[in-house]
């Protein structure tokens, strides 16, 4: 099982690219995909995404406007909770973030470093 998240690499202050990257021990890529290419799944993060204003609610709470990109779900989720809409469908789970705030989230520095680290084009954990 691995944990799927998206990675957002900027230079400039645009995208240039982006990078997946498996952690282990949360959702396999087939459970992963499963959930986020349900109907039920974007037609809440479309519902979340209008009743928070499409900000970031992050950056919103800092007083600076940025546009959300993501609807990321506060308790992650794994293979059992994704099935589960009460955990996986609840609004009161849900945070609408931009890309730095979901780097930031799932890339924050742990013990004064990152948990992850760029080797030759890979990410490396």
């Amino acid at each position: 099982m691995a944990l799927y998240v998206m990675l957002y690499v900027f230079q400039s202050g645009g995208l240039i690219f982006t990078r997946r990257a498996f952690l282990f021990g949360v959702m396999d890529k087939a459970a992963h995909d499963k959930f986020y290419k349900s109907k039920a799944w974007q037609a809440c993060r479309a519902a979340y995404m209008q009743n928070v204003g499409g900000l970031c609610e992050r950056c919103l709470a800092k007083g600076l406007i940025v546009p959300a990109e993501i609807v990321h779900h506060k308790q992650y989720l794994d293979e059992n909770t994704a099935k589960m809409p009460e955990i996986a469908l609840n609004h009161d789970n849900l945070e609408a973030l931009c890309f730095k705030c979901h780097n930031n989230e799932h890339f924050a520095a742990v013990k004064g470093g990152k948990r992850y680290k760029f080797e030759g084009g890979r990410i490396v954990f």
